[in-house]
């Protein structure tokens, strides 16, 4: 019997890809490079998780702030994210991994519901800044104000 690392394999996902027949009994320097694989990945989740969370206290505090700064960091840490994940069916998964993950994709929810405000509430200033726009530069000669 192997120790247990607290990780479970994810035997049926990674024959599917090739890379290990079910029933297989990995070697510990694998399992150990998984494991460290599977940390960067949370790492990397939780950075981006704190970014999402700054974002939407951000756009809860000030519905029109200047988020570039932050958007640039959210699409860095989601690009970083992406190409590590590529190959988590690969990887040994545990409840805690599924349980970040899960905080993430709330965290993503929250940070969208926070940005489709920030959009309405530009959206409202820019028509505002519009209707200001061509009342000022209308002589009123075709206003149905007259």
């Amino acid at each position: 019997m192997q120790p247990s690392t607290g990780i479970e394999y994810n035997r049926e996902a990674a024959s599917k890809v090739g890379r290990v027949n079910p029933g297989t009994v990995l070697p510990a320097a694998i399992r150990a490079s998984a494991a460290s694989q599977v940390a960067a990945i949370m790492r990397v989740a939780q950075g981006l998780r704190r970014i999402l969370e700054e974002e939407v206290d951000l756009l809860n505090k000030d519905p029109l702030a200047d988020i570039s700064e932050i958007t640039n960091s959210k699409t860095l840490y989601l690009l970083e994210l992406s190409r590590m994940t590529r190959r988590m069916a690969e990887l040994p998964v545990d409840q805690h991994v599924h349980g970040q993950i899960m905080e993430l994709r709330e965290a993503l929810s929250l940070n969208g519901e926070a940005l489709k405000v920030h959009l309405e509430a530009s959206r409202s200033v820019s028509e505002t800044i519009k209707k200001a726009i061509r009342d000022e530069e209308s002589d009123g000669t075709y206003s149905v104000d007259r």
